[in-house]
């Protein structure tokens, strides 16, 4: 079965689960390290482009200098001073062989390591299972407070607003 423009096969199985595995984490680490493009990542995958970047941009991690090992970098950070592969894909240091042979003497030094992303998105995950952080009473009262809104006709920001600066996701 091909795709709208003719090219390539559709994946036959609808893909159930949104986050990317720890075992396409790896995948995308052991491509990286030999130097694919983010569309050869992508394609062995079954994921689009925009999500194989998406992860490198937002999962790099510090490895050198020591003070810094194990920051992230997020993904509007700008390190095209430290190093040219840094301002253009795949934004770390994954697959320079100057790095891996020679030595680089560039800080700081920026790798996508599978491990580390699978934590990082994991801890998101369970923090996003938190619930409120309210004891009953409060959260008995800031419900009330949102149906009394709901009664009047007011919009989330009308009751983000009225509620003292409860944000209006949260309404």
């Amino acid at each position: 079965m091909s795709g709208k423009n003719g090219k390539g096969a559709a994946r036959a199985v609808p893909r159930a689960y949104g986050r990317l595995t720890r075992h396409e984490r790896d995948t995308i680490q052991r491509m990286l390290e030999r130097r694919a493009s983010c569309r050869e990542i992508a394609r062995e995958l079954g994921r689009s482009p925009s999500t194989v970047s998406a992860e490198v941009s937002s999962h790099r991690f510090v490895t050198a200098p020591k003070p810094r090992r194990g920051e992230r970098v997020d993904a509007g950070t700008d390190l095209s001073a430290a190093c040219p592969r840094l301002a253009a894909w795949p934004r770390c240091c994954n697959g320079c062989g100057r790095y891996r042979a020679v030595g680089c003497k560039r800080r700081p030094h920026v790798f996508y390591e599978a491990r580390a992303a699978q934590l990082c998105a994991d801890s998101v995950l369970v923090s996003s299972r938190r619930g409120i952080d309210a004891d009953e009473p409060a959260a008995a009262a800031r419900l009330e407070a949102i149906r009394d809104c709901l009664r009047r006709g007011l919009s989330p920001e009308q009751m983000a607003a009225r509620n003292g600066g409860v944000s209006a996701g949260i309404i």
